[in-house]
């Protein structure tokens, strides 16, 4: 089963924020809600990124200054192991994302 994840990072500025789906529109969309209030950086991030959605790949991603966002297809819902968890734990998060 062909499974999503949307990704939006801040290259070691803030703790980054990744939603999955079963579909691109899901998580895209997940991801500009969660970002409706944040900096407007990142809303652009995943603005550029919807834009530009080419599903002939496998996925994608646009990067300005710290501000990026991803989309990739993989096959099955990932595991993270608890050393990466612990690491994004210990970043602060970025104003006005919502991460839960």
């Amino acid at each position: 089963m062909t499974h999503y994840i949307g990704t939006i990072y801040f290259l070691g500025k803030y703790r980054p924020l990744s939603v999955e789906g079963d579909n691109l529109e899901e998580i895209m969309i997940e991801l500009s809600t969660r970002a409706s209030q944040a900096p407007q950086e990142a809303q652009e991030r995943i603005k550029d990124l919807w834009l530009g959605i080419d599903t002939r790949y496998s996925k994608q991603s646009v990067e300005h200054g710290s501000y990026g966002a991803s989309w990739m297809r993989i096959g099955q819902a990932p595991t993270y192991s608890d050393s990466w968890r612990t690491m994004w734990d210990s970043m602060p998060p970025c104003p006005n994302l919502i991460y839960n």
